[in-house]
């Protein structure tokens, strides 16, 4: 498909614009990273979508017309975002889902993505969509990495059981590209997958660039935007739990006096944060390396065997039908079935 021509000086038309559904962990914050040192696109101020977002959490559950004063004050993008040449991107994980890991009734997540879409259809009638996408089983484990990295203490297989249904809506891209395609047209639906970005960040962008138009950043901050917010290691994952639950059980302890639950429950977080943090960004330190050498991995095991048919017939056959071989990593997808 041949690139939009870029609007012509004086062109009052509406400036290009992308909606990224960033579904969760898929490469969101990386690509958000990667168009915010760019000086050809404009990103939304994350201040607006967080408004936008109470907006649409306040109103949408009720029989009232859609109202956007709230955010007449808040500018959508910073002072160049009016440049009719420069793409304007929204990107939001926000966008993809209700809340997460809460899987609301059908109804409610009807009328809260109909709202949804009135605002950008408002805003940008013209916009194209991104959604990114990955082998489900790594997926998966990866949504479970984050769980625990946000305080959850469930084994992965309970984390399954629990939350079986989230995983399978987070998993039906299908209805997404279903709800916004409606609106925008199934053509300015894209979906495109987080291996390339992750093993290929160059091609990943130049294939964007090549549907739609969106500027490529130079191949050197694709780079090392690939490599943003990766997931812990299976121990540290492990280790992380097994955290959560020691302070969980401190904290509710009926041994322990009043004042000292107090004190845990506010020193619990930031003792947390800062064994997250050393972790993630410090791979060589000694709590990592101690981790890494004597907690012993978790057993993740297969999946259960319903999910495991909703990947085989539902899930690859939708990607099949809606990207063909997915840029050539979808065999890799099949191949995880067998």
């Amino acid at each position: 498909m041949k690139p939009p021509a870029p609007n012509k000086p004086g062109d009052t038309r509406e400036a290009p614009t992308l909606i990224h559904l960033g579904l969760h962990k898929t490469a969101s914050t990386s690509l958000q990273h990667t168009w915010q040192q760019m000086a050809d696109v404009t990103v939304a101020s994350p201040t607006f979508i967080m408004r936008l977002l109470d907006v649409l959490h306040g109103t949408f559950n009720r029989d009232t017309a859609l109202d956007l004063t709230p955010l007449k004050d808040e500018p959508m993008f910073p002072s160049t975002g009016d440049d009719p040449h420069r793409w304007r991107i929204f990107s939001s994980e926000a966008y993809s889902v209700f809340k997460w890991l809460k899987t609301p009734p059908a109804d409610v997540a009807k009328r809260y993505f109909d709202r949804q879409l009135d605002v950008f259809t408002r805003l940008c009638p013209n916009a194209h969509v991104l959604i990114v996408v990955r082998e489900p089983h790594a997926w998966i484990k990866s949504v479970y990495m984050q769980y625990v990295k946000t305080g959850g203490t469930l084994t992965y297989r309970r984390f399954l059981l629990v939350h079986g249904v989230d995983l399978r809506a987070m998993l039906s891209v299908d209805r997404l590209k279903a709800i916004w395609g409606n609106r925008y047209g199934s053509h300015r639906v894209h979906i495109l997958p987080f291996e390339l970005f992750r093993d290929a960040p160059a091609r990943f962008f130049d294939e964007l660039h090549s549907r739609i138009g969106v500027p490529k950043p130079p191949a050197a901050a694709a780079d090392m935007a690939a490599h943003l917010n990766v997931s812990l290691s299976p121990r540290e994952g492990e280790f992380l739990r097994q955290t959560n639950k020691l302070m969980a059980l401190f904290m509710t302890s009926e041994t322990l006096d009043q004042a000292s639950r107090d004190i845990l429950r506010k020193a619990a977080p930031v003792a947390l944060r800062a064994a997250r943090t050393e972790l993630q960004d410090a791979e060589h330190s000694l709590l990592a390396r101690s981790v890494n050498r004597l907690v012993p991995a978790p057993d993740f095991g297969p999946l259960p065997d319903d999910m495991q048919d909703f990947i085989r017939d539902t899930f690859i056959p939708m990607l099949a039908r809606e990207t063909g071989d997915l840029c050539g990593v979808l065999d890799s997808y099949s191949m995880r079935q067998a």
